[in-house]
């Protein structure tokens, strides 16, 4: 596969990660906005999106890419979770979704998708935990080009009926192929785009 269809491929499932979402963290479990409240009151203030993307390597040659976002929604986390699994929205968040299924039994979503001629298949087991104080959603991939890539959506309660959407992402690999610098700064930004789009599109249908 050639370094453009990876990029392609690498923009497009990024485009439709759901992440209503920076200092070093290597941590999957531990924001990297934690400790530190001018963070914080950004996502506050002026309603910013945090993104931070890394990609380290360790010492067998093995890559660990490292994907985290927090943002605050105007809904409760209840609502706000309740709402972001109805999959259908994803359709309304980017233009490159030509398809969506949701077996809700086998809990399974597929997403295929097309740009600039390219066509790519995502098959995502994903598990839904409502019932916590604060709701999660998990995606596993397991078909297509990031297979293995693990995220977890967790939605927090804050004042005022709000919510803090944090997103943590992990994928293990040997080489995407794709340099560093198109990985970490070029999701950085269609995350945090894409992100604003579906925050946009939640409260729109929960006011």
């Amino acid at each position: 596969m050639i370094l453009f269809e990876k990029l392609i491929l690498l923009i497009v499932f990024i485009a439709v990660i759901p992440a209503t979402v920076l200092a070093e963290s290597s941590s999957s479990d531990k924001g990297f906005w934690e400790g530190r409240p001018e963070l914080v009151a950004r996502t506050r203030d002026s309603r910013e999106i945090l993104v931070y993307v890394n990609e380290s390597e360790d010492s067998n040659g093995s890559k660990l890419l490292t994907l985290q976002a927090m943002g605050v929604i105007h809904m409760p986390p209840s609502e706000a979770a309740k709402a972001a699994i109805q999959y259908e929205t994803l359709k309304k968040l980017s233009n490159v979704i030509n398809s969506m299924q949701y077996d809700a039994k086998q809990k399974r979503l597929v997403l295929n998708t097309s740009a600039f001629n390219y066509t790519a298949r995502f098959i995502i087991n994903v598990e839904h935990h409502l019932d916590e104080k604060s709701p999660r959603i998990v995606w596993n991939v397991v078909g297509g080009f990031f297979s293995g890539m693990k995220l977890q959506f967790v939605f927090s309660p804050i004042e005022g009926r709000k919510s803090q959407i944090a997103l943590y992402g992990v994928h293990r690999y040997k080489s995407l192929g794709i340099p560093k610098f198109f990985i970490e700064f070029g999701m950085e930004v269609i995350m945090q785009q894409a992100a604003k789009r579906l925050r946009a599109l939640l409260e729109e249908d929960f006011s």
